[in-house]
């Protein structure tokens, strides 16, 4: 009888350990590693679900970890206290800027949160808030950083402080600057909580506090490297300094003297998630050396994955319902290629100067002139913001030029204009920016009809001082060219505003890091037991190859298996007919009074048969055929003549590999 209950115990306790075991090697909710508690808890702090566990630390700083993901996105969005002020005086309101994200700290365990003297004080051009937190974490004191990732005002003209890279190793010199200022205050912190031993960091940002966070984690990462970290008393290797960075714009500089190249190994413990269609992820611009530190990972868009796209989008709209109102605000790739025809612009100037100077509401009428002059652009199919926000971009950097030229001649004006504009007062922003916008465009459609813009707009605006309308009309001009360059993705890019900054939008970015957090959605599928959801994955690549065929206005392009992907008609006269297109390519044409142009956006490692031919009569250059690729990811691709410089006249044909492009150069037609 003994021998029987000896046995059932045993069992039980075999039973128990076989199942434990299997518990901790299957459950998504387990980390198995020394010294850790893997409990995974969940909270509520506002609107927000939050899932938590000490075994988030668990792993090198190396694995990409979409739970880690999520939890430091929203620790970027209590970084930011809503709205503003009352008044610039009220230093409660300011003192109180950090309790947010000072309560998030608290609700997961970490304590003694410090908020550097900038987080309590009114925003200037050289601040950054920054915040820290600890947690005794098995052997390790694990630390929190936080970087005010919004409502930071004044420090709005910081973002456009290139500097000429002297003073900052070639980075982005303002948060260059505020990323010194974070590592200062870690510093201070470790030695005012006495904190010894081995550390772990754990560091996140949104959008500025992103690319602050993404530079200093870089010059920590060097530190650690160089076994220099200047923290006394404690330890750190680099698998133990976790950063994460949301919609970072660009500060680490590829011609830096100091740190190693950005995309070396020894930041990739620091992932950058982006969205290729948002505009703010593209400056400070690549033209001028500009990239980030470490990895970066890519919320899945139309152009990359049409297929799964549908589905992800679905599932994005599901878990933005689960904490907001309306499904049917998520809009952010909704973009449609527009632009105003060359006959309707002499319209669309006489009603504008004739209203704005009768009535004195010039914004309010160039709005209503081109609502009626806007049209959809069907010489484009597939284009996104993505492609006309880069095209801007780089001819923004052409039309400027140097770095050098941006510091002497716009810098200090851009900053003066920021600091106008983001100032903590209750004024309505969207309009001020709006109305900047409009004026630029003025300003350029006055230039192409010869009017002497300086004098009318001082007609216009004669509260605005010669300084003033000298530098609008300075910033008008480069717009000018781009415009000539670039009419109708300049439209483009203005009237689909609203969706292309709906991609910064700070809970839309929550929501893409929900929806690729199996946490959430079996969340969900747990609350909709009829409408199963499964997590939509990043991106590792969204690398586009950009090919231009100068002095063409027909192309076919064929895949592999001989099926025609890309078909346009091209005509002796009249423009060329975009025909059809699949939804993974984007192509364009253009048509100018000297020449006609094709341009294609294809996605990298796959081949392509391409046919290029010209058909126009129309007067045009000796065709040249030029290659850009955007992104760093991709910046091995090359051109390469095949020895035949001289093809017959009529219709050619290249194979080229979009990640290493063999193609004939330097035809002639």
């Amino acid at each position: 009888m003994k021998f029987k209950s000896f046995l059932k115990k045993y069992f039980l306790i075999v039973a128990f350990i076989f199942t434990a075991f299997l518990f901790i090697f299957t459950s998504p909710y387990a980390y198995a590693y020394e010294g850790i508690n893997k409990e995974v808890k969940q909270y509520h702090y506002e609107c927000d679900d939050i899932y938590y566990s000490d075994g988030y630390f668990a792993h090198s700083a190396t694995e990409y970890d979409p739970h880690l993901a999520t939890l430091s996105i929203l620790m970027s969005k209590y970084s930011m206290n809503p709205g503003g002020p009352d008044n610039q005086n009220d230093t409660k309101w300011y003192n109180e800027q950090s309790n947010r994200v000072k309560g998030f700290f608290e609700l997961i365990g970490f304590d003694s949160f410090l908020p550097n003297d900038d987080y309590k004080s009114r925003t200037s051009f050289s601040t950054i808030g920054v915040g820290c937190a600890k947690k005794k974490v098995g052997d390790y004191t694990v630390i929190g950083i936080t970087v005010r990732s919004g409502g930071y005002f004044l420090e709005w003209a910081n973002n456009v402080y290139l500097g000429d890279g002297t003073k900052s190793d070639y980075m982005h010199e303002g948060w260059y600057n505020a990323a010194n200022k974070l590592i200062s205050h870690l510093n201070k912190y470790i030695a005012d909580y006495n904190i010894t031993g081995k550390i772990k960091l754990w560091m996140a940002g949104f959008s500025r506090g992103g690319a602050v966070t993404n530079i200093a984690a870089g010059l920590l990462d060097n530190d650690i490297n160089n076994n220099s970290f200047k923290a006394k008393n404690v330890s750190i290797s680099h698998d133990d300094l976790y950063a994460y960075t949301f919609e970072a714009p660009q500060g680490a500089n590829i011609n830096s003297k100091t740190v190693k190249f950005p995309t070396d190994d020894i930041y990739n413990n620091i992932f950058n998630v982006v969205n290729p269609n948002d505009l703010v992820t593209k400056v400070a611009m690549k033209g001028y050396g500009f990239t980030r530190f470490g990895i970066d990972k890519f919320i899945l868009t139309k152009l990359y994955d049409p297929a799964a796209y549908d589905n992800a989008r679905s599932v994005y709209k599901k878990i933005y319902s689960e904490s907001h109102n309306d499904i049917n605000k998520y809009s952010a790739d909704d973009f449609v290629a527009k632009g105003i025809t060359g006959d309707k612009i002499a319209g669309l100037i006489a009603g504008t100067v004739a209203g704005g100077i009768a009535g004195g509401a010039i914004t309010g009428v160039i709005i209503e002139k081109i609502k009626g002059f806007v049209s959809v652009d069907n010489t484009k199919a597939n284009y996104d913001s993505n492609i006309v926000t880069n095209m801007f971009l780089d001819e923004l950097v052409n039309n400027i030029g140097s770095r050098e030229t941006y510091c002497k001649l716009y810098q200090e004006f851009t900053r003066d204009l920021m600091l106008t504009m983001m100032n903590d007062d209750k004024t309505d922003k969207k309009a001020q920016l709006m109305n900047l916008i409009l004026n630029i465009l003025l300003e350029s459609y006055m230039r192409k009809f010869g009017i002497i813009g300086k004098s009318l707009l001082k007609l216009v605006y004669p509260n605005h001082s010669e300084t003033a309308i000298s530098n609008l009309v300075s910033l008008a001009a480069v717009v000018a060219k781009i415009y000539d360059e670039r009419p109708n993705e300049l439209i483009s890019l203005i009237t689909n505003i609203g969706n292309i900054f709906q991609n910064h939008d700070t809970d839309i970015n929550v929501i893409h890091l929900e929806c690729q957090d199996d946490y959430y959605i079996n969340a969900y599928n747990k609350k909709h037991s009829d409408d199963q959801l499964s997590p939509v994955a990043l991106l590792d690549n969204a690398s586009l190859v950009h090919i231009a065929f100068y002095g063409y206005n027909d192309v076919q392009v064929y895949d592999l298996s001989g099926n025609k992907v890309v078909d346009v008609s091209g005509h002796v006269f009249g423009k060329s007919d975009v025909k059809s297109c699949n939804p993974n390519i984007a192509v364009g044409y253009y048509s100018y009074i000297t020449e006609e142009k094709m341009e294609l956006y294809l996605p990298v490692n796959t081949k392509y048969k391409v046919s290029f031919k010209s058909y126009s009569k129309k007067l045009r250059h000796s065709v040249i055929y030029e290659t850009a690729v955007q992104y760093v990811t991709a910046h091995n691709t090359t051109a390469t003549n095949d020895g035949n410089s001289k093809l017959p006249s009529g219709s050619t044909h290249a194979w080229f590999n979009s990640d290493r492009v063999d193609i004939h150069i330097n035809v002639k037609p």
